[in-house]
């Protein structure tokens, strides 16, 4: 496997930076692995590599910075996958989950309208909003006990399947997916929604995460090629 300063096209990027999260999260050192390997792209970027035509068009600093997302999310997702099973097993005695947003300036409205919500870990919800919820998602979730969770339950949940927007192709044409939403019903009766982003309708735990479906949403562009629409929940095949 060549070093990452060392790329000369798309393919082997791919390679590069699977190969080098797999060590990393072997390590224990995971989240150092998004500046290292920025780092050594900043490198060959700075550098050139002769007969790198695939590269050609990459813009360092837009480039390396979603590459750290990249990193960043996939690892995320492994973590949460880990998350989602010790909980599981706890579920017997901390059978109620609490979804739980960063509250700061940049979290996304979506996440922050989801802040709070008490469901039972079996509750079909989590096949959708367990997090992360989209590129660099910091949400978590908390267990609590039956002692805990007493009276501040207030909402059930549905799931629906709809289709979403997921964008547009080179030719203009507005494209969309098989997505999911949850259905939220108030005490009152009254009913609103959450909606994951598009792909992102999935739980970690029990969908991990395709990091070829993850990569080629960050750098199809760059491969003038056209996005292949097909989230990870859908997908019959995974790459964890």
């Amino acid at each position: 496997m060549k070093h990452i300063a060392e790329i000369t096209n798309l393919a082997e990027l791919k390679s590069a930076v699977r190969a080098q999260i797999e060590k990393e999260c072997e390590s224990g050192t995971s989240h150092d692995c998004a500046k290292r390997l920025s780092s050594g792209l900043k490198k060959a970027l700075n550098e050139g590599v002769a007969g790198a035509s695939e590269i050609s068009g990459w813009r360092g600093k837009w480039f390396t910075e979603a590459l750290e997302t990249l990193v960043l999310t996939y690892t995320m997702n492994i973590y949460a996958a880990g998350r989602y099973r010790q909980q599981k097993e706890g579920a017997a005695t901390r059978p109620w989950w609490r979804y739980v947003a960063v509250l700061d300036n940049v979290t996304r409205d979506s996440h922050r309208a989801l802040h709070g919500k008490i469901l039972r870990h079996d509750d079909p919800a989590w096949e959708a909003i367990y997090p992360p919820n989209g590129f660099n998602c910091r949400c978590r979730v908390a267990t609590m006990t039956e002692d805990e969770a007493a009276g501040k339950v207030v909402e059930n949940a549905r799931i629906e399947t709809i289709n979403q927007c997921a964008g547009g192709d080179r030719a203009g044409n507005t494209l969309f997916w098989p997505g999911k939403r949850v259905c939220w019903v108030d005490t009152d009766g009254s009913e609103y929604y959450s909606e994951p982003a598009p792909g992102w309708a999935f739980n970690p735990g029990v969908t991990p995460i395709d990091f070829d479906w993850l990569f080629d949403q960050m750098f199809w562009w760059f491969e003038g090629a056209e996005l292949q629409f097909s989230p990870p929940w859908a997908s019959t095949s995974h790459h964890p």
